[in-house]
């Protein structure tokens, strides 16, 4: 046989630099066309975590952060050293790496050195956060103002994430046999103020588990809602005209996806809208978009709430029915939130002519309600007569009068019979 020609040659090489391909990736970079709407949102402001964003100029100060948590966690835990610490992370580092879409190609030492800092920042911050009144005045995290809500808000990125198994490995490592403790689980659900509706034996990263969290009570069947594409049109204000009440769900008993039409009445679980509201749920609608494509829910909750609101009024009616919570400042930011999460977003087409939109029933029986001749004209009915105290009054004296003037004509027409019949 032959040597091989230069071409050959070169596509061996590609062959054997050939990385194996994970079924257990579960943290991935935003697909591009995602990205390119808005790349704020999906890039960490202040510390890195992980290796997609590891070593980037403008996340380096909280670098030595990292190293002054790790040291306080090992005085939490004496009976740990750091040798120990770092053999948890070296036995699992080839699984860790799996759990990331493309290859990292950062050195063995370097990956465990990044994955040890990186849990360590994630763990202490977690406990101080439980007793901040003890937390050192030199602590910038917690005592600089703002820094510890742009640290949250970068924990909550798609690509800033370290596997939940390893942060759970590392805090179990550390600190048992300490007795009681409270599990790495429910400290996390403590942090970020949430509590999933659905019991969750894995949880693949932060990102995961809000998603998870969100997850309505009633999930879709296999087959899908419905058949065909989905016609949408009435806003929150047109079909409020039409006869629809809007009403708040308590979100004690409901997820945030839990929008139930009955009777007329839409209720929906309040959404508080605030600064990194947009940044949040691009990041889940980016990890649907990776990872549950045939599944989503949040992508199917965010499109529901695009078809519903288009003006500053559609907002307004939400807020005055306490639906929404805009802190953000006017409805008009409001408004643009919801149309900016979906701008020029491929799969908002496919997934909304999709059999199995979550929420195609819903939406068709909105579109009946609101094509409803009997609605339409009761609503109508209710606005011009019963829509302002006034009114009602002037419409109850109308229609006094008219009872009063029938009355009279019976009397009137009986009067002039009894009349008659006494002549003859």
């Amino acid at each position: 046989m032959g040597s091989l020609s230069p071409v050959e040659n070169s596509v061996m090489e590609k062959v054997r630099g050939l990385t194996s391909l994970s079924g257990s990736s579960c943290i991935y970079r935003v697909p591009e066309h995602l990205r390119r709407t808005n790349q704020e949102e999906y890039t960490p402001m202040v510390v890195s975590i992980g290796p997609l964003h590891h070593g980037d100029a403008k996340l380096l100060l909280m670098e030595e952060q990292k190293v002054r948590y790790l040291i306080a966690l090992l005085e939490k835990t004496s009976s740990k050293d750091l040798t120990g610490c770092v053999g948890v992370i070296k036995g699992h580092a080839n699984k860790i790496r799996k759990c990331y879409a493309e290859k990292i190609s950062t050195s063995e030492n370097e990956f465990i050195e990044m994955v040890l800092l990186d849990s360590a920042f994630l763990i202490e911050t977690f406990l101080k956060s439980n007793c901040v009144h003890e937390v050192e005045e030199t602590d910038i995290i917690f005592w600089k103002p703002g820094l510890i809500g742009q640290v949250v808000r970068d924990m909550k990125l798609l690509e800033n994430q370290l596997p939940f198994f390893i942060l759970e490995e590392l805090y179990n490592f550390m600190m048992q046999p300490k007795s009681p403790i409270e599990s790495f689980r429910t400290m996390t659900f403590k942090f970020f103020d949430v509590q999933p509706r659905l019991s969750t034996p894995d949880i693949n990263h932060f990102v995961d588990l809000f998603r998870t969290c969100f997850l309505p009570k009633r999930l879709r069947d296999s087959r899908g809602n419905v058949k065909g594409k989905i016609e949408f049109r009435p806003r929150v204000t047109e079909l409020r005209e039409a006869g629809v009440r809007f009403e708040k769900i308590d979100k004690s008993s409901s997820s945030l996806l839990d929008i139930e039409f009955d009777k007329g009445i839409l209720k929906i679980p309040q959404l508080k809208l605030q600064s990194d509201t947009e940044s949040f749920f691009r990041n889940l609608v980016a990890y649907e978009h990776c990872h549950h494509w045939w599944d989503s829910y949040i992508i199917d909750y965010i499109a529901l709430l695009d078809f519903l609101i288009n003006t500053p009024k559609d907002v307004e009616t939400l807020v005055d029915k306490e639906i929404i919570v805009n802190w953000l400042g006017n409805s008009e930011e409001a408004a643009d939130v919801f149309k900016s999460l979906f701008k020029h977003c491929l799969f908002k087409q496919v997934n909304i002519v999709s059999a199995n939109f979550y929420y195609s029933s819903l939406c068709d029986q909105l579109e009946k309600f609101y094509k409803s001749p009997y609605h339409r004209n009761m609503a109508m009915l209710k606005h011009n007569y019963f829509g302002h105290p006034w009114a009602v009054i002037s419409f109850v004296t109308a229609m006094l009068l008219l009872v009063l003037s029938f009355i009279q004509a019976i009397t009137g027409v009986i009067s002039v019979s009894q009349s008659g019949s006494s002549k003859r």
